[in-house]
């Protein structure tokens, strides 16, 4: 086994031609050019699959397990962990291990190789897909196979599968994954190019294709859950990462995400207390209709001056009951005073929907009245822990297209959070809590957009319209 492992790094780098002495070398270097450059990294040829591929051994041994002796998963994921980075480090020692590799148009010395490869540094950047199929146990075999799927640019994703086998027992398929593996020089943390992979066999060709869409799959997950990266908002520009791209593939993920996203606005307040400001009502009379109406303001949550302003308040509703009041866009403009149209454009599921807003335009310094805007939205909703949530946000959907006639604007997820309020006096009806009050949560990612249609007062704005609604579900 230790020979095994020496020859995973082991590499027949060829020798410094005599002639070429390292003082030669520096000499003429130096007088080539005055100024000092790093040294250039030379070109990897393709390499194939099988030139990187591995299989690593291991021993499950007590320390490695539980009480019950079943080995601990953590410690299978750092076998797999550890069987990446050396298939990936075969990868790029037979992409680079060449005598002479060609550099701008000029030949380099294999020097560069033995500088290269003495200042790679492999980082994990992703684990993917981590599967646990079945257990293994004290005295297995693990066996870990590796190879290196497809590289994107300076990383290459390594496919594993680990298999367990009891001395002179069944080999057991126990676990899969997927890592992704970064090249980077240790000295100057600069990005080291991998060397293209070459598939031979259907199933490395299989691996090769597929490997795209798991790139693409993570890269629109990230973005999904990455809240700073969704508060990007510009306007008529359907491409950035405030507006979601919708895919029948990614549905669930980008339902939950929508919710996520705006459970995580809310949880801030107890995590980060001092991003939160406490807003003035404005007008204060609205305090004398309204004693628990709060508006707390957050400027460091989401940056790109774009700000989370969350209105709250005690209503004398059912939650159920405001929830269907909220649902109906038709009744939007009755507490939006700046909505013109709002409907529904197609429904998706049984908890999504694509619908449109449709604002008023602007009016010019000079008087000149703007286009309208509006808004293609997300709409995700669902009962969760008692609590009903909607939430809704910018998408890209074929159903609604942009209009020449409007304004396309975008918009982080935004929406209502309807909790229950309980007390001992709360009556259960067929095991369900059914309670005639209801703490209301009003959330909007306040853009600079939004600041200009509310002529840049957007506190006074959102509090009135949340006024207005309190109003209405009350007398339901």
């Amino acid at each position: 086994e230790n020979n095994k492992k020496r020859s995973l790094f082991s590499s027949n780098i060829p020798k410094e031609e005599s002639s070429k002495t390292p003082s030669a070398s520096s000499s003429s270097s130096h007088s080539s050019s005055p100024v000092v450059t790093p040294p250039p990294t030379p070109q990897p040829a393709a390499v194939t699959m099988n030139e990187s591929s591995l299989c690593n051994t291991h021993i499950v041994l007590p320390s490695d397990a539980n009480h019950m002796g079943n080995t601990f998963g953590g410690q299978i994921m750092s076998w797999m962990e550890e069987t990446a980075r050396i298939c990936a480090l075969r990868h790029v020692r037979a992409g680079y291990h060449n005598p002479t590799f060609t550099v701008a148009g000029s030949a380099t010395s294999s020097s560069s190789f033995i500088d290269l490869l003495q200042d790679v540094y492999l980082s994990t950047t992703w684990v993917d897909a981590m599967v646990f199929r079945g257990k293994s146990n004290v005295g297995d075999r693990i066996t870990c196979k590796a190879q290196c799927n497809r590289t994107f640019g300076c990383s290459v994703e390594v496919g594993l599968r680990v298999e367990a086998q009891f001395p002179g027992g069944e080999v057991r398929h126990i676990n899969t994954g997927y890592i992704n593996v970064m090249c980077l020089r240790n000295s100057t943390k600069e990005e080291i190019q991998m060397p293209e992979l070459t598939p031979e066999t259907p199933d490395q060709k299989q691996q090769y294709s597929q490997a795209v869409g798991r790139c693409r799959f993570r890269t629109e997950r990230i973005l999904l859950h990455n809240i700073s990266a969704a508060a990007t908002t510009t306007t008529n520009n359907v491409s950035s990462s405030a507006c979601w791209k919708w895919s029948d593939d990614m549905s669930k993920e980008i339902s939950l995400g929508n919710i996520a996203s705006l459970l995580s606005a809310i949880n801030t307040i107890d995590l980060v207390q001092s991003t939160w400001i406490n807003m003035p009502i404005t007008p204060p009379s609205l305090l004398n209709q309204i004693p628990s109406l709060n508006c707390i303001l957050n400027e460091g949550a989401w940056g790109n001056d774009v700000k989370t302003l969350i209105v709250s308040a005690e209503v004398n509703a059912s939650a159920a009951a405001m929830f269907d009041f909220i649902m109906d866009v038709s009744k939007r403009t009755m507490y939006d005073p700046i909505l013109e149209e709002a409907r529904v454009v197609r429904s998706l599921d049984e908890n999504n929907d694509i619908i449109q807003y449709v604002y008023k335009g602007l009016v010019g310094e000079g008087g000149e009245k703007k286009k309208k805007s509006d808004y293609s939205l997300l709409r995700t909703w669902g009962k969760h822990d008692s609590r009903y949530i909607i939430s809704s946000r910018s998408i890209l959907h074929p159903s609604l297209p942009e209009d020449d006639d409007f304004i396309r604007e975008e918009i982080s997820p935004s929406g209502f959070i309807l909790s229950p309020i309980l007390d001992e006096n709360t009556p259960v009806k067929e095991e369900e809590v059914v309670s005639n009050k209801t703490h209301l949560q009003y959330v909007i990612i306040v853009t600079p957009r939004v600041k200009q249609i509310a002529g840049g007062n957007p506190v006074q704005l959102v509090v009135g319209a949340a006024a207005k609604l309190i109003g209405h579900c009350e007398t339901l």
